[in-house]
């Protein structure tokens, strides 16, 4: 059977354990040429840099090859006619490949592949989860605090739901840790339909704490990190959505800890979510963060193959 990589919330702490920790192992050591000659397609049919890029190095790294498709051109010709069925090109490339790493905002392909295809699926985000972004925030809070045990981890973000948000949150409940989300109002309409009930048998388990709030004092009160959402969606427009008081900037960071940690997933609208100030400040661990997505992307990668 194969292993995929779909959602944190698969995951238990001892594999999401595991899959930090060797996150960070790989920030301090070579990996080995453990998938020599393996193929890997990074089937993509949206833009991506950090989890393009972090996965062409991390299969180069392990040896094998990696093959980027980028959908949308092969779907259509140059003058935008129609030029093959996506099935059956998902179906070419997957013969091709050992794993596939995908990233599919309408999911119509992310689906596909897990029907027809019999190789381990890495989800580089298609829209409701993105695993390997949430394994790589939990190892750069590991690697910068030392450990994840009684950590707080404020997440600013739109009360209309966020997947990069949501995973985070599965994975800090599945590791003990608590995390309040920051909202515009007192409400959180999630991107995942199951994500309260999933959080809340999360947390019975592993007893980690969830909770939201529009109170800026609560949230923050105690917080070892500050997380900065995108604020994305999957809209021509999402920009222009105003995030009003919780953009992130000197006025903001008045009453917060000098100590506290700030984060963002990227990429990062200077002088929207937060300022250029702020993401370039000492208190940023935002482009180690980013750095982290080319460990996680080995440590993921690792995984599927079973061979972590």
């Amino acid at each position: 059977m194969r292993q995929n990589l779909l959602s944190i919330k698969d995951l238990n702490q001892e594999k999401l354990s595991l899959l930090i920790d060797k996150t960070i192992y790989f920030k301090q050591n070579k990996p080995e040429k453990l998938l020599e000659g393996k193929k890997i397609a990074l089937v993509f049919a949206e833009n991506s840099l950090r989890t393009k890029i972090s996965f062409e190095l991390a299969v180069q790294m392990l040896g094998g090859i990696a093959n980027y498709v980028q959908l949308p051109n092969f779907l259509r010709e140059f003058d935008n006619t129609e030029r093959e069925d996506y099935v059956d090109i998902l179906k070419c490339v997957d013969s091709w490949s050992d794993a596939l790493v995908i990233r599919d905002y309408s999911q119509k392909y992310f689906n596909t592949l897990l029907k027809i295809s019999k190789h381990p699926i890495i989800d580089g985000f298609c829209c409701k989860d993105h695993p390997t972004q949430t394994i790589t925030d939990l190892a750069t809070i590991k690697y910068v605090l030392g450990d994840l045990k009684n950590v707080k981890v404020c997440f600013v973000g739109p009360s209309d739901g966020s997947a990069i948000m949501e995973s985070f949150a599965y994975g800090a409940v599945i590791m003990g840790m608590e995390t309040v989300f920051l909202l515009p109002y007192d409400e959180y309409l999630p991107k995942n339909s199951d994500f309260f009930k999933t959080i809340s048998n999360l947390q019975k388990i592993y007893h980690g704490k969830f909770s939201f709030t529009s109170d800026k004092v609560s949230a923050l009160k105690n917080s070892d990190i500050l997380y900065v959402d995108e604020w994305w969606e999957n809209s021509p427009n999402f920009l222009e959505k105003n995030v009003g008081n919780l953009q992130i900037n000197d006025s903001f960071l008045k009453s917060v800890s000098k100590n506290i940690k700030i984060m963002h997933c990227l990429p990062a609208h200077h002088g929207r979510e937060i300022t250029k100030k702020v993401l370039f400040s000492r208190q940023s661990v935002v482009f180690k963060q980013a750095e982290f997505r080319l460990y996680s992307a080995i440590a993921s990668l690792l995984y599927i193959f079973e061979i972590l």
